[in-house]
């Protein structure tokens, strides 16, 4: 799983690349499980025991990274403005291991918007992308183990 994790975080650091002179960054967010659920406006993705620090990463040619608190990353978040996540919902890929044998599961793509921090659970609305090569798989209301979210940004001056 670390491999895999390694090359994802590889490729999603060269996704922001657009030639801007601003500073871009890339969010890792941990969690030991998440769950699916469906709403009547949606679906909800509940990550559970969420780690208390978000990775935060420059995107190239800057190369700087630092911890930044979980619920400073959601108030973050919610300011707004034109270069916001509240204005401008982040990507994002998400990761878990099967809960019988801990390989990765596949990888989904999805956007992600309107985080709610409760203690240690963290929820956001989200919505899969879907992917012309498979199917999206996400088990609904079953709890997924070792989650992990990557999030682009292009949200220039975050933090740090």
């Amino acid at each position: 799983m670390k491999r895999f994790m390694t090359g994802l975080i590889l490729l999603l650091a060269g996704c922001g690349m657009s030639g801007s002179s601003k500073t871009t960054y890339l969010f890792l967010v941990q969690s030991q499980g998440a769950q699916l659920i469906k709403t009547d406006s949606g679906m909800q993705l509940l990550l559970t025991e969420v780690k208390p620090h978000v990775v935060v990463m420059a995107d190239r040619p800057v190369r700087k990274a630092f911890l930044e608190d979980v619920n400073t990353f959601v108030n973050d978040w919610n300011k707004g403005g034109t270069d916001s996540f509240k204005t401008n919902p982040p990507n994002a890929a998400f990761l878990s291991a099967d809960n019988a044998t801990g390989q990765p599961t596949q990888l989904v793509i999805m956007e992600m918007s309107d985080p709610v921090l409760k203690g240690t659970t963290l929820s956001f609305t989200i919505k899969i992308i879907p992917d012309s090569s498979a199917p999206p798989i996400l088990p609904e209301g079953q709890m997924m183990k070792e989650v992990t979210l990557f999030l682009d940004s292009g949200v220039p001056g975050w933090g740090g």
